[in-house]
This record gives C-alpha cells, structure tokens and sequence, in this order.
C-alpha cells in the first residue's frame, strides 16, 4: 500500500470509527508506530483529525464552511469527473434543479442536450447556461450569500415551489450513514431541502472528501434520495451506506 493510499484509510477509519488508536493502525497496515505517527501528523495537519494521547478523534468543522472561491479548485478533476457523469442523466425535454456549488456548476458545464429547463439558485450556474441554446434558465431569486455564492430564504425557497421538477442534483458538505447529507448553514440546507420537496428525483453530487464528515444542519436522510454519484469509495463505506437505503454511483471508467 503507497503512502497516500494509507492516509486516506486512516482518515477514513477515524471518521467511520470516531476514535482509532496507534497501535491498532499499525497491527492494521503493517507499519510501524512511528509511521503511523507521522500519518496521523500529516492529517491534523491538514484539519482532518486531532492527535490524542495514544491515537487521534476527528476535528470538529460542523459549521466551518470555506467560501466558494476557496472550494473552486480543490478536487477539480475528480468534480469535472462527477459533472461529466451527472449530464448523463439529463434528457431532453426535462425540468432540472441545480443548486449552487463547485461540484454542480461541472453539472451546468458538461450539458450537451437541448430543449430543457434549469431552476437554479446559483448566479455563476445561471450566467454560464445563458450562453447555451435552447436552455431555458429559471433564476430563483432571493438573498445572495456571498459566501457561496447562493441565492437563499423565503424568496428562494417560493419559487422554486412554483415548479414541478423531473431530478435535482445537489450537493452537499457532509455524508455519514446516520446523519445522512449535511451543511454547515441552516438557511442553505432550507433551499436544498426545497428542492428536494419539489423533486420527482434527487441525487447528490459529491467527492470522496465528504466522506464521513458531518456539518451543522441537516438536508436529507440517505434513503430518502435517489442516488449519489461519487468518484470513489471504498467497499466497507459503499456496503455501509447501501445499508442505509443508499443507491451509490461511482463514475464509470469511460468518463475521463
């Protein structure tokens, strides 16, 4: 096992398991103690967990929510990825939901059908659809989070009960088995909820990062959505949230 395949098997044991301790992860991947230090310094490094005497507990980031423009690049090929597959679902003559995100707007990016509408609550989403023909755009309205970058609130959330809507793709900044889809704000989980109410189907979009992470406020339980399209996942996580009534989506090998 290479040296990053090993730190994401730890981040991932430590977020699954709450609790993991040096000399288990040792004994688990064959590595000395002191490897296993050095990782487990690696990832608090980077804010994913916090060393503890003896082992190490996740960092709590429930409401820490980075801005758009910091989320842009991070994990761009893997987001450009996930668009490219989501686009696949998308037919003509559908009424579309995407809500604002650097993981939905790849979404907006990679639609090649005609003859469609797209309700969206994400000003960049709207300005780089109104460049394509044949593309109705619906712009919720509301009140701009400049954070995100979202449109948000009461006047967000009436709109978009306005439309019926054949599939939502959202995204999200937490996934765990018990907690289901989450995000750091409250008003922003509201809007997606929304959406989901007024959706015949709904799938989220997200990275292998949200991976048992858990944020402040809650969206949606995992057997409440339709699917979530991830670039990878590991077997024991992927049985785990099957479990759960969750219908995972890995990108197949022929979206480059």
């Amino acid at each position: 096992m290479f040296a990053e395949e090993r730190l994401e098997a730890i981040e991932n044991e430590v977020l699954r398991k709450g609790k993991v301790k040096v000399n288990d992860l040792a004994k688990k991947f064959n590595v000395s103690k002191a490897t296993i230090r050095r990782d487990l310094t690696e990832l608090e490094t980077i804010g994913i967990l916090k060393r503890t005497h003896g082992g190490a507990v996740p960092q709590s980031h429930t409401k820490t929510e980075l801005s758009y423009l910091e989320k842009e690049d991070q994990l761009l090929n893997e987001k450009e990825k996930i668009g490219k597959y989501a686009a696949v679902f998308i037919k003509a003559g559908d009424t579309i939901a995407l809500d604002s995100g650097t993981t939905t707007i790849q979404i907006a990016k990679s639609i090649d059908v005609e003859d469609i509408t797209i309700i969206t609550n994400s000003i960049k989403i709207a300005n780089l659809l109104s460049k394509k023909n044949k593309i109705e755009v619906i712009l919720t309205g509301g009140l701009l989070r400049q954070n995100t970058l979202a449109l948000v609130g009461p006047l967000a959330e009436e709109s978009v009960n306005h439309f019926n809507i054949d599939k939502a793709f959202l995204g999200a900044n937490g996934i765990t088995p018990d907690g289901g889809f989450t995000t750091p704000n409250i008003v922003e989980a509201n809007i997606k909820k929304t959406f989901i109410k007024n959706s015949e189907r709904v799938f989220f979009v997200c990275d292998h990062s949200k991976v048992y992470k858990k944020s402040f406020a809650k969206i949606a339980q995992m057997s409440e959505v339709d699917g979530l399209i991830i670039d990878r996942i590991n077997e024991v996580t992927l049985k785990e949230f099957e479990k759960k009534g969750l219908n995972v989506l890995l990108i197949p090998d022929n979206i480059k």
